[in-house]
């Protein structure tokens, strides 16, 4: 298998594949867990400039492993812009990661959180790249960028003190609706599939949601389910800072 290691999809011969589910599959989803938690852990242990530096390592990482993915494709010939431009929500979340990490504004940290986490969480439990073989250029690179763009978030969470805000959600789902309508005009005018506006792919559970609601219904239900997430990632802080709103005016009457 190791002699595809570098092979685009275009060229694997058939049997050269990672079905969504297999034991390869499933390995994947344990081996991050424990790499996100063994991260964290770590970085909690750290001072303030190695925590600085674990962060921008990660998110440089993410920037440059993008980029190694469109040369890689360059190279072996497969050039699309039909799927190479980086408007696909994983990709925006990856380049809002630097910028968040350099700026250290709050609001691309939300953005973050908000839609690249559970972006990235779907696409590892669905891949959408499972038609290569797990020990390949392409599942690593695009698995690893997807473990650091839900560990960045944790780190900057559990790790330094941002804490998400519900008022900051608007403002970055009128950036999400912002990079959809880009994306759509382009899917228009290239024929693509950026943040899978045009057709759900196979094996991810867009393409059980195009079973359950047709095509375009897909989408509707796409975006039923991030207000779903949304609420179980911003009900707990919520929840928190009304707990600690309280606490301060009771303080204040005593």
């Amino acid at each position: 298998m190791l002699k595809y290691f570098f092979t685009h999809r275009n060229d694997l011969p058939p049997g050269i594949s990672t079905p969504n589910g297999s034991w390869q599959h499933l390995a994947l989803l344990l081996f991050a867990f424990v790499s996100i938690l063994l991260i964290y852990r770590t970085y909690r242990r750290q001072d303030i400039a190695m925590r600085r530096k674990i962060r921008r390592f990660s998110a440089w990482f993410l920037v440059i492993g993008d980029t190694s993915h469109l040369v890689w494709v360059t190279v072996t010939g497969n050039f699309s812009w039909n799927e190479m431009l980086p408007i696909h929500l994983c990709s925006l979340a990856a380049i809002f990661t630097l910028v968040a990490e350099l700026t250290g504004k709050d609001l691309y940290k939300e953005f973050c959180y908000a839609c690249g986490v559970p972006g990235a969480i779907a696409a590892l439990l669905t891949p959408d790249w499972s038609s290569y073989y797990v020990i390949s250029f392409q599942y690593l690179q695009s698995a690893s960028s997807h473990i650091l763009l839900i560990l960045m978030p944790i780190l900057w969470i559990w790790g330094d003190g941002f804490r998400p805000d519900v008022r900051r959600l608007p403002r970055c789902f009128g950036m999400l609706l912002f990079f959809a309508g880009i994306s759509a005009i382009v899917n228009e005018i290239l024929d693509a599939n950026y943040m899978f506006l045009s057709y759900a792919p196979k094996h991810t559970i867009l393409e059980t949601y195009e079973a359950l609601m047709g095509d375009p219904g897909y989408i509707l239900l796409m975006f039923l389910t991030i207000f779903v997430l949304w609420t179980f990632q911003y009900l707990p802080w919520i929840i928190l800072a009304s707990r600690r709103k309280a606490r301060a005016s009771n303080a204040s009457r005593n």
